[in-house]
């Protein structure tokens, strides 16, 4: 009977380590296989100026063409888009000094981010380990991720915050809402 009970307290970390190896190396996958072909469309451009803007000039703006009449670039108040993202941004540029690296590296940080808090997250909705697994195909192999992960755009980020948040919430509803940074919620 020793034997047995050490072999299923073995099996379970084996599961364990397993339940956190594979979405870590599909995420990593996931990094390798779509940025790979990263790519920059006009809004990835703001959120990078405006970013890379911040750390030079103090001032969260980008060049644009739009207001003058003549074609030559003014500077605008970025308020195109929320200032989120940039902000997340902005510490990456600091950091590795070109804006294309630090863009694929916070889009790959916002990426693996999502395979590791799912993990948490399904175990605490209490997911039967077939549905985990099915789970983290999802988010790996989503046809829609393809497009989002591959281009430079805040959804990674909005999703890894988005399951990040569900996370905390599940997890106050089952402890009775005690926690200190309920306020988090809304």
């Amino acid at each position: 009977m020793a034997t047995l009970s050490g072999w299923s307290q073995t099996a379970g970390r084996v599961w364990t380590y397993l339940e956190w190896g594979f979405p870590l190396i599909l995420g990593l996958l996931m990094v390798s296989l779509w940025l790979n072909r990263f790519g920059l469309l006009p809004d990835s451009t703001f959120y990078l100026s405006a970013a890379t803007n911040l750390l030079e000039r103090g001032k969260f703006v980008v060049y644009t063409n739009f207001p003058s009449f003549d074609f030559e670039p003014v500077m605008e108040i970025y308020s195109e888009y929320p200032p989120g993202f940039p902000l997340y941004l902005a510490p990456f540029v600091f950091l590795l000094g070109d804006p294309l690296l630090a863009a694929a590296t916070a889009q790959a940080v916002a990426i693996l981010g999502i395979f590791v808090i799912a993990v948490p997250l399904f175990r605490t909705l209490e997911f039967d380990p077939v549905l985990r697994l099915c789970g983290y195909f999802f988010l790996g192999f989503f046809i829609s991720f393809r497009e989002i992960f591959g281009t430079l755009y805040s959804e990674p980020l909005f999703l890894l915050v988005t399951l990040g948040t569900l996370l905390y919430a599940v997890r106050a509803l089952l402890d009775g809402g005690s926690g200190k940074w309920n306020w988090i919620l809304g």
